[in-house]
């Protein structure tokens, strides 16, 4: 990309081109920050962190966004709800909120619906995942960003799956995070333009240059008549392994993410497209 303003501030992805087939869409649960376990003052809530990655191919684009408008439209009148596009927001679903009430949808048959939307959209996903007490305990007092430490190594597989033999060419491909505000993703910005020119103490930053930028997006348009399903499947899948590691709570959708975590060689996902920080700190089943 000639064109590198991206790495001075947050910028945003208005079409997609040929010249960039892939897009990794990101999403986080939980916060990276371990003041609270240096002060002896986490608990269960806000122990783990993650931080996850689905990978979508633009040549499946309009499958995917037919099959998520689908959806919407069944469930709501043109999609809508107070004139607005209907966002899927995994943690306004769980609880309920907005238009996922009960009283506007039928909700046990739309979680159902929502497992099927993810089982068959084409995407590949890509999960990281802290037990930070674990993680700060094992790597005191040389701790290294956890935020840092968790990007770089999805940007590593994202570049694996570019260059690897998952394709039969070298691809490129796009970042993209939800924009939430100007400071905040200029903090987030920084964090990950560091990682990308400089790597980690694991991971060197040559393994980064498939990637052509990292931009910020919002889940709605400016007009709200439309809406970026990318970030709203990554969305889902950071707060469905959120609650699969923190509540125990395996259900439809997390069982459809299953298949599309990228594996291995060996065709192994733990460890590879489904990484614990430390490795001990969880189990993946």
């Amino acid at each position: 990309m000639d064109n590198e303003n991206w790495k001075l501030y947050p910028t945003s992805i208005e079409e997609l081109t040929s010249e960039t087939p892939y897009i990794l869409a990101l999403d986080e649960s939980g916060t990276a920050e371990l003041k609270s376990v240096e002060r002896n003052g986490i608990n269960l809530e806000n122990k783990w962190f993650i931080l996850s990655g689905a990978i979508f191919d633009i040549n499946s684009f309009e499958k995917n966004r037919k099959i998520v408008a689908d959806l919407k439209n069944k469930y709501w009148n043109n999609g809508t709800y107070t004139g607005k596009r209907v966002v899927l927001h995994a943690r306004e679903i769980r609880k309920h909120m907005s238009c996922f009430n009960k009283k506007y949808i039928d909700y046990d048959k739309f979680i159902i619906d929502l497992a099927d939307v993810i089982e068959h959209m084409d995407f590949k996903t890509i999960i990281m995942a802290s037990d930070k007490v674990k993680f700060f305990n094992r790597y005191y007092p040389n701790v290294h960003p956890l935020y840092e430490e968790l990007f770089s190594y999805i940007l590593e597989r994202y570049s694996f799956f570019l260059n690897s033999y998952f394709n039969k060419s070298r691809k490129k491909g796009e970042v993209m995070f939800e924009s939430r505000n100007g400071k905040e993703d200029q903090e987030v910005l920084s964090k990950a333009v560091n990682v990308y020119e400089n790597g980690t103490y694991y991971v060197d930053s040559s393994k980064f240059k498939s990637i052509n930028g990292i931009h910020f997006n919002k889940k709605r348009t400016a007009d709200n008549k439309k809406s970026y399903y990318m970030l709203e499947i990554a969305d889902i899948i950071s707060y469905t392994v959120l609650r699969y590691l923190r509540d125990k709570e395996k259900n439809e959708i997390f069982d459809a993410l299953k298949p599309k975590i990228i594996t291995d060689r060996n065709g192994l996902a733990l460890g590879y497209g489904f990484k614990f920080f430390p490795s001990d700190c969880g189990k993946f089943q």
